[in-house]
């Protein structure tokens, strides 16, 4: 679904760890990462979206935020400076996952904020709480 409304994003990001499998460290520098996205939140929420009408006509900008731990090495993952990039490095992220049939993935956490459809938030507000993000 990122890939398919890539024309709609105006910033990005990657960051990039390699750890040894055999390190005790991955999970925990898996679990930091998490965390350290998570906090931005002011709260979480499990919003049900079942029997709820949207008003398209409220714009809002979302933030997605992905965490992957994959086994392997990839070197195309770079920084990201424009649209070009970001899609091929969603592309590249999307091959790896798909290596030894899924196996290659360890954890995913998937985060996005706004959850709630009464909550607007603007393009200024991701700026100011998301600062490694680069306007593509």
């Amino acid at each position: 679904a990122l890939l398919r409304n890539l024309n709609d994003c105006f910033a990005s990001s990657c960051e990039v760890q390699q750890f040894d499998v055999e390190n005790d460290k991955t999970e925990l520098e898996f679990q930091s990462l998490v965390i350290k996205e998570r906090i931005k939140f002011d709260k979480e929420n499990q919003y049900q979206m079942k029997d709820k009408e949207i008003d398209v006509n409220k714009p809002t900008v979302v933030v997605v935020t992905l965490i992957v731990a994959l086994l392997g090495k990839s070197s195309d993952y770079k920084v990201i400076r424009d649209l070009a990039e970001t899609k091929k490095c969603l592309e590249c992220l999307a091959r790896d996952a798909l290596v030894k049939n899924g196996d290659n993935i360890l954890a995913i956490e998937l985060l996005w904020t706004p959850d709630n459809p009464d909550v607007i938030l603007t393009e200024r507000e991701v700026k100011e709480n998301y600062i490694k993000l680069i306007t593509i």
